[in-house]
């Protein structure tokens, strides 16, 4: 059996409402190994392809009986260092004020949609700041799936976040003992987290073309971009993140093109917009330094509207994005 600790600080609020997500008029919030085990399995199968499917049952646990249970187990701990995030509103900085449907949005607001209704929060949030402690444990792996599951725990880590609206900057995780758990991989480069993206890709040619892929994985297609600008504080870095994602989103019609960026819609092609499909685009906050930020916007291809919006108009709608996102951030995969 083999451990692996994970010390980790939360870079933005991490919203993680139970079931009820009310008690006593307030919202409220937990975190559990089975959400976390659930993340960490996205990553995995991202990682792993289409051709290796089947790998993921025989690590993380099936109801064939012929598979049996997971050979991962997960244990959280120091929870009463998870601090709440109190606040009923998010502060405004002018300087990033959204000019949306003639209303100022606060971008902050905007990132939010879902846990923010008429600028309220209404689910319950860990604050950034808290800092909680995952403990793995590896029953009987095999080399290769050990190997495979340090890379979907460093995928989610720095890529992936926990809780609702982590594709959209929110549940942004640091690993601060990441030189200590990931040390002594041939792919992990200390510090340098796009440098560690190419190696776990390792040239990893694509099985589809672009965009008719059948979900998203990692192969030479996926793109990885890094803010220019530095932010001093989580909500100056997410705030710049939220203004610059809506002036990128622009450049896409309302109701032929941003169906690609994520669904449901209010607009857009019928039998696509109300399609409940996450974005192929992760946003997320790294923390450099303590009082240094920057965004990063990874994009993993796939087929996004299962045929019902061609090829190559797909390519032409993301190649339209990827463009603006070129205006403000550096492309390092």
């Amino acid at each position: 059996m083999d451990e692996i600790i994970c010390n980790i600080e939360v870079l933005t609020p991490m919203f993680l409402g139970g079931a009820p997500q009310m008690a006593d008029g307030k919202p409220i919030c937990e975190l559990r190994s089975q959400s976390i085990k659930g993340v960490i399995r996205y990553w995995y199968r991202t990682l792993i392809g289409p051709n290796r499917l089947k790998e993921e049952n025989k690590l993380f646990g099936s109801s064939d009986e012929n598979i049996g249970v997971s050979k991962v187990k997960i244990m959280i701990s120091d929870k009463s260092k998870l601090l709440k995030f109190n606040q009923s509103k998010f502060a405004e900085n002018n300087k990033y004020v959204i000019k949306h449907k003639g209303l100022n949005v606060n971008p902050l607001d905007y990132l939010a949609y879902g846990p923010v209704d008429k600028r309220k929060i209404v689910r319950g949030a860990f604050s950034p700041g808290s800092v909680f402690t995952l403990k793995f444990l590896l029953m009987s792996l095999k080399d290769n799936q050990k190997a495979d599951f340090y890379k979907a725990l460093y995928l989610m880590l720095n890529f992936g976040g926990l809780g609702s609206r982590s594709r959209k900057g929110y549940g942004a995780l640091k690993l601060l003992n990441e030189n200590e758990v990931f040390s002594g991989h041939d792919w992990f480069v200390n510090g340098n987290t796009a440098q560690t993206l190419k190696k776990i890709i390792n040239n990893r040619p694509p099985v589809s073309p672009l965009y008719s892929k059948e979900y998203s994985y990692l192969d030479t297609d996926t793109r990885f971009w890094l803010s220019n600008e530095i932010s001093i504080t989580w909500e100056e870095c997410l705030s710049r993140l939220g203004k610059d994602y809506h002036t990128w989103r622009q450049v896409l019609p309302v109701a032929d093109g941003r169906e690609n960026l994520g669904t449901p819609l209010l607009h857009g092609k019928n039998g696509v917009k109300d399609q409940r499909r996450a974005s192929s685009y992760f946003l997320t906050v790294f923390k450099l330094t303590d009082n240094k930020y920057k965004y990063g916007v990874l994009h993993i291809p796939s087929n996004y509207s299962d045929n019902m919006i061609p090829f190559n108009v797909q390519q032409e709608h993301h190649v339209k994005f990827q463009k603006e996102i070129d205006k403000t951030a550096t492309r390092e995969v």
